[in-house]
């Protein structure tokens, strides 16, 4: 699958004597790269993978026994065929880890490149429980600005999250007069 060497071609008379000889370098690669499973085989690895994070990272092993790899993408659109998602390294290599750092769930894609131009692409990656949007506080009986009263008013407060939920609610005591019982 992988051939780089010096071929000779020479011209012999009929009395065996070389008349001209001349050499060419041929490199031949027709294996794609090799994606190395991690310790769960599998081929992405995920930081955090089923736990809720602002972001997370996917991180590939690649070799490559050829001519290296060249390029690499990790993108949303099947089998990396957004060209705009693609890396290219400055020198091909043989081994490296690449990453990618992602702000969102979704199904997203990993393909590599070697110098000769095979690809190779990797399982469907599902990121999930990805959540960088903050909670909401929500209020209930909250009075209208400048509404003044007299009498006692229950004001009930809580979270809002569609994502990864509430995980608790702080209120600062400061504002009130002590008196007041806020449980």
């Amino acid at each position: 699958g992988v051939i780089e060497d010096v071929f000779y071609v020479s011209g012999i008379n009929l009395s065996g004597k070389v008349l001209k000889s001349a050499g060419q370098s041929i490199k031949i690669d027709i294996v794609k790269p090799t994606i190395i499973k991690n310790s769960n085989g599998e081929e992405v690895t995920i930081t955090n993978k089923d736990d809720w994070a602002k972001e997370k990272t996917m991180s590939v092993e690649l070799s490559d026994i050829g001519s290296g790899i060249k390029s690499y993408s990790f993108d949303v659109i099947g089998e990396c065929k957004n060209e705009d998602s693609w890396i290219t390294l400055d020198k091909e290599k043989n081994k490296l880890t690449v990453s990618k750092v992602v702000n969102e769930e979704g199904t997203y894609y990993f393909c590599a490149k070697d110098g000769a131009g095979n690809v190779i692409t990797s399982e469907v990656i599902e990121v999930k429980n990805v959540d960088g949007v903050p909670p909401k506080c929500s209020y209930i009986n909250e009075p209208e600005e400048n509404d003044w009263t007299k009498n006692d008013r229950t004001i009930s407060f809580g979270c809002e999250d569609n994502g990864s939920g509430c995980k608790y609610i702080e209120y600062d005591t400061d504002y009130w007069d002590g008196d007041t019982d806020l449980r």
